[in-house]
């Protein structure tokens, strides 16, 4: 470990349990990381199995290249598992058995919208004239801002009023995440399914946010429930159901494992 610094040897010594280590790109993460690996393997009286989680496919490429070319890292490459969290997550979702179908192209998830969401948008005065629009660009983009909503932490099954969505908005605000939500805004404003935002309106934001929850929200809880009721499932859904879950107790009301097939890593 003679090419770490002081940090990112503490990084790699420290006791087992959950750490995080933050570093702008191009700081040697992924370096440290396969040390910290090489580390907990050594201090282990045994040979455990690591379960190494990345968010890209070229994480995966990088961490598999280091693990085959890199003489220093020979004693774990037979103990470590590389994936992307997509990939754990459609595991996950396949795991339960009901045949999921993955909507991978933009046409697969503009049918989607257009027939199998239908039962959803059906008679919704802000949604339906934006799905049934000779362009396509309109339910497109509906799609993207359900999508934006899991990965920004709203869940279809809590955030069930609008005091629990304005809850969520603040948490988000908390985070500095402001310009995430008006991201949202922007774009159900260019579709029309929100009113552009009149100046001078003093009660302009807190409209607007009442007008999200019923005109956008509501449908896109109930979206989402029909999704997976019908097996089709998003990218971001991967991610979203899976954490869904886990979450979630199993028949006996125990907690499930974070990982399928955990017997398999430690």
């Amino acid at each position: 470990m003679e090419q770490l610094d002081k940090s990112q040897r503490a990084f790699c010594k420290a006791p087992v349990g959950n750490i995080r280590l933050l570093a702008p790109a191009g700081c040697g993460k992924t370096i440290s990381l396969l040390h910290r690996c090489r580390e907990l393997i050594k201090k282990s009286d045994r040979r455990p199995r690591l379960l190494i989680f990345t968010f890209t496919l070229s994480a995966v490429a990088e961490l598999k290249d280091r693990l085959m070319n890199d003489p220093q890292f020979e004693s774990i490459r037979d103990q470590a598992t590389l994936t992307t969290l997509n990939a754990y997550g459609w595991r996950r979702l396949r795991g339960q058995g009901n045949n999921p179908k993955l909507l991978n192209s933009s046409n697969e998830r503009y049918y989607a919208m257009r027939n199998l969401l239908r039962p959803a948008w059906k008679d919704n005065q802000h949604i339906e004239p934006v799905v049934t629009a000779r362009s396509r660009n309109g339910a497109h983009t509906l799609m993207t801002v359900m999508d934006n909503l899991k990965s920004m932490g709203f869940v279809h099954t809590e955030d069930t009023n609008y005091a629990l969505f304005q809850r969520r908005l603040k948490s988000l605000e908390k985070q500095n995440l402001s310009w995430r939500i008006e991201e949202q805004f922007d774009l159900l404003t260019r579709t029309k399914v929100l009113d552009s935002p009149r100046r001078g309106d003093p009660e302009g934001p807190s409209t607007s946010r009442q007008d999200f929850y019923k005109r956008f929200f509501t449908f896109w809880k109930r979206a989402t429930d029909n999704l997976q009721q019908m097996s089709n499932f998003t990218y971001e859904d991967q991610k979203y159901w899976a954490y869904l879950d886990i979450k979630s107790p199993d028949s006996g009301g125990n907690v499930k494992p974070y990982i399928t097939g955990a017997a398999r890593y430690d």
